[in-house]
């Protein structure tokens, strides 16, 4: 017996080509590299809300602003300094419980930037 209702995950980590960026609803908490598996925690993406995503070369040109993107899209992050763009996610998954309690509560709570 599944749970059928809307989703209520709040941590998920969503995959590109090269980094993971670790979010927290539609924030970034702290982005990690996939090759060195070293924490990035100077990313311009930490710490700066999802505004949204797309997909290049998408006939019809719409952003997603939802705060789950779809494999294949790009992630749209924007702050008072310029916007800031992943290559595709590749795919998103679950925060294991253990990585958000012992990495994520490491990092200091991330100053919301516009």
């Amino acid at each position: 017996m599944g749970y059928d209702g809307p989703e209520r995950r709040n941590f998920r980590i969503l995959m590109t080509r090269n980094n993971e960026y670790h979010m927290r609803g539609d924030m970034c908490v702290c982005v990690r590299h996939r090759e060195s598996g070293e924490w990035m925690v100077t990313h311009r993406a930490v710490g700066r809300k999802m505004r949204g995503c797309f997909a290049f070369g998408d006939s019809e040109g719409g952003l997603n602003d939802t705060c789950v993107p779809e494999p294949g899209e790009c992630v749209f992050f924007r702050d008072d300094g310029g916007d800031f763009i992943t290559s595709p996610v590749l795919r998103v998954t679950r925060s294991p419980k253990k990585l958000v309690q012992a990495a994520y509560l490491a990092f200091p709570p991330p100053v919301v930037k516009a």
